[in-house]
């Protein structure tokens, strides 16, 4: 059932981001660690999920839409339109692909951090020289 906190998320995008919204850490690991041929073992983990919050079965045309258009093209889109095995593949990978990016964009941040925080104790070294 659809809570009425907000309204159906229209894009694969915002349906990923809310997903992740409402995963724990360890659920992100989890999802992280599965490798991307894989990512159908995910159902377990994020089934009840996307069917709760997203409306897939409860009349989320647009999302449908956006899926069916994401995997299929605009033609055959219109084949493919009410196929919620299909959107739930989508959105899958677009909640893998934005961990996936999101660990990244972390693990390149502490590098970062850590190669200023040692540019830094350099200078000071050679300041009180």
């Amino acid at each position: 059932m659809h809570n009425n906190r907000s309204p159906w998320p229209q894009t694969i995008n915002d349906a990923a981001e809310r997903i992740i919204a409402i995963m724990n850490d360890k659920e992100k690991t989890k999802v992280r660690a599965v490798p991307e041929g894989k990512l159908q073992k995910l159902r377990f983990i994020l089934g009840m999920p996307i069917r709760n919050e997203l409306g897939l079965f409860e009349g989320n045309d647009a999302l449908l839409k956006a899926c069916a258009i994401s995997k299929y093209g605009d033609f055959e889109a219109l084949f493919f339109f009410n196929d919620v095995d299909s959107a739930y593949d989508v959105i899958v990978e677009a909640i893998w692909r934005k961990l996936e990016k999101a660990e990244y964009d972390n693990d390149r941040l502490s590098c970062q951090v850590t190669h200023l925080s040692f540019e830094l104790s350099i200078q000071e070294k050679t300041t009180d020289s």
